[in-house]
């Protein structure tokens, strides 16, 4: 999941929800960290096998 935000600086509500590898809060306009959160959540579903979730 990516949250892109307009704030300068991460808002309090979302401090908790920045999970390395699931939830990625990024910056409006920051097209690297888009990127990457993207590539990151790409990697992650590739590699998950939905028969070993329960």
């Amino acid at each position: 999941m990516v949250l892109r935000t307009a704030a300068a600086r991460l808002p309090r509500a979302l401090s908790g929800l920045a999970v390395e590898g699931a939830v990625h809060v990024v910056r409006e306009g920051d097209s690297e960290a888009l990127t990457r959160a993207l590539r990151t959540n790409g990697l992650r579903r590739a590699s998950c096998d939905p028969d070993e979730m329960s």
